[in-house]
């Protein structure tokens, strides 16, 4: 499934299946240093998360994300930052106290890669950072952003904005 532009955010539309995931992404002249999002939720969205992906094997391939790479996944209750890498292995989960709300409110969260550390700004003011040895190997130029349900109830959530840099 293919994300669109529509009214100044990137959506992906809904496939009717049980699982959706849409992907679109960039290659940056060298490996990401800093990303963020800005997204928003509806209230029909229940069970949606976004991602934000970077690999340093390609773009345009399922395997590119899969066999290696480092995943934000953004839900309206938590942030997971992990590495993927036949499976996710979750680095650290950060809950809320107040869940992002459902009502097309634009949140924004930072996250800035220097070598083996990820550090996080995120839009309910906490801040702080996790460190492991595959956020270094996976990290990449190629840049990821996922738009993912798990029923085919539902919309999904929009990115209003998503920038990657190499600074």
């Amino acid at each position: 499934m293919l994300a669109t532009i529509s009214g100044n955010a990137l959506v992906a539309p809904a496939s009717g299946i049980a699982t959706t995931a849409a992907y679109s992404g960039v290659a940056l002249p060298s490996v990401c240093k800093r990303f963020e999002t800005t997204a928003a939720w509806s209230a029909g969205d229940n069970t949606g998360s976004l991602g934000m992906i970077t690999n340093p094997h390609g773009l345009g391939l399922i395997t590119d994300i899969t066999t290696g790479s480092l995943h934000v996944i953004i839900t309206p209750a938590k942030i997971d930052i992990g590495i993927y890498a036949g499976s996710l292995n979750v680095l650290r989960t950060i809950s809320f106290a107040q869940q992002m709300q459902k009502d097309g409110t634009i949140y924004q969260n930072i996250y800035e890669v220097d070598g083996d550390e990820m550090s996080y700004s995120l839009w309910d003011g906490t801040e702080g950072a996790v460190s492991h040895a595959d956020i270094l190997a996976y990290n990449g130029q190629f840049v990821t952003v996922e738009h993912f349900r798990n029923t085919a109830l539902g919309t999904l959530p929009v990115f209003h904005s998503a920038f990657a840099s190499v600074l």
